[in-house]
């Protein structure tokens, strides 16, 4: 009987050790398993674009872009790289572009970086410098222009005030992307741009030799009759002959 009961309290020894063994790995996963839970990731290093070339004091539009792995809200922070800092500006969706504007008063090339920073405080890496060269300089006038029915031209002119040359870049679906760029031309010469099968309103700019940009405008070249083409191609042929 005594053999026996030293038996008895050494199994429930083990089992009592046992027991806490598998309360204390229980309790160290939950809460491994619970601070993991909370970890919060920080954006990625922004991506920035815009105007490689700018004359002096002369706003320039550059956008910023990045995303968050935990799908945050996103604040920027723009070190424009002549000692201006713009404060945290958001807070903008993750993945959402963010369009900023300056002007830098002096000449020379400056380097734009952007850091990132989500709703919980975590910021990310400065994004790689994007360099901006600041001209002493005067950009092109506006462009004028005029459609030309006969020929389905485009026709353009433009100034420098510096005397730089001049080419002007077109966006056919004006959306402010340039789609063909022609060649260089002395300040004041017109220039004409077949349209071909491009059909609505179409930007134009112009940029000089220092890389300097005109304002925008639109011009109106043949109209889309997208829907006499696709269902009336006869009567559209005869239309077409009169625009």
């Amino acid at each position: 009987m005594i053999i026996k009961r030293r038996h008895t309290m050494t199994y429930l020894n083990i089992c009592a050790i046992l027991l806490c063994i598998c309360v204390l790995v229980s309790s160290n996963v939950n809460a491994f398993i619970a601070s993991n839970q909370f970890i919060n990731l920080p954006p990625n290093p922004p991506e920035v674009w815009g105007q490689e070339s700018i004359a002096v004091n002369k706003d320039g539009i550059y956008w910023t872009e990045t995303d968050n792995p935990d799908g945050d809200m996103i604040y920027y922070k723009v070190d424009w790289g002549d000692g201006v800092v713009y404060a945290w500006n958001g807070p903008f969706n993750s993945g959402a572009a963010c369009a900023s504007l300056h002007e830098w008063n002096e000449p020379g090339v400056y380097l734009i970086k952007v850091k990132a920073m989500d709703e919980q405080g975590t910021e990310s890496e400065w994004s790689a410098p994007f360099p901006v060269t600041v001209a002493d300089s005067n950009p092109p006038s506006k462009p004028s222009t005029y459609f030309n029915k006969l020929t389905n031209e485009i026709h353009i002119s433009a100034s420098d005030s510096d005397g730089d040359r001049i080419r002007y870049g077109i966006s056919w679906d004006n959306d402010y992307n340039v789609d063909q760029w022609t060649e260089y031309v002395n300040s004041g010469t017109e220039v004409s741009v077949p349209c071909n099968n491009h059909k609505g309103v179409v930007g134009v700019v112009a940029c000089d030799e220092c890389h300097l940009f005109s304002e925008w405008t639109s011009i109106q070249s043949k109209p889309r009759l997208s829907f006499l083409e696709e269902r009336f191609p006869f009567l559209f042929n005869i239309l077409s002959s009169f625009l």
